[in-house]
C-alpha cells in the first residue's frame, strides 16, 4: 500500500508540473495577443494625425522647393542654404506631431528630390 501512495505522489507532482507549464504557455500567448492588439489600436488611433502632418509637410516642401532640382549644383546648394531654417522648422513641427521614425522616411524623400 505504501508503494502505491508513493507513486501517486510522483504522479501528482508531474501532473501539477505539466499543468503549470501548459497554463503558463496559454498565459504567455494571451499576453502576446493582447500586446499586438494594443499596438495595432495605438497605431490606428494616431494614424490620421500622422498622415495629415506628413502630407502638410510634403506639400509645404514641394511649394517652397519648386524647380530647385533644375538649378546648377552651386545654385542648388545656395538655395538649400537659404531654405535651411524652413527645413528645420518643418522637421521640428513633425517631431512634435509624428515622431522620429516617420521623419526619417520623409528626409530620405526630400534628399531624393534634390
Amino acid at each position: 500500500m505504501e508503494r502505491i501512495s508513493k507513486n501517486w505522489d510522483v504522479l501528482s507532482f508531474l501532473g501539477a508540473l505539466i499543468g503549470g507549464i501548459i497554463s503558463g504557455l496559454f498565459t504567455y500567448l494571451g499576453v502576446i495577443v493582447s500586446n499586438r492588439k494594443s499596438e495595432k489600436d495605438r497605431f490606428l488611433d494616431t494614424y490620421d494625425i500622422k498622415k495629415t502632418a506628413l502630407e502638410d509637410a510634403i506639400f509645404e516642401i514641394k511649394l517652397n522647393f519648386v524647380n530647385i532640382q533644375h538649378l546648377e549644383p552651386y545654385n542648388r546648394i545656395v538655395a538649400l542654404c537659404e531654405k535651411l531654417t524652413l527645413i528645420k522648422d518643418i522637421i521640428g513641427r513633425l517631431k512634435e506631431k509624428v515622431g522620429g521614425t516617420s521623419i526619417r522616411g520623409l528626409l530620405t524623400s526630400i534628399w531624393i528630390m534634390f
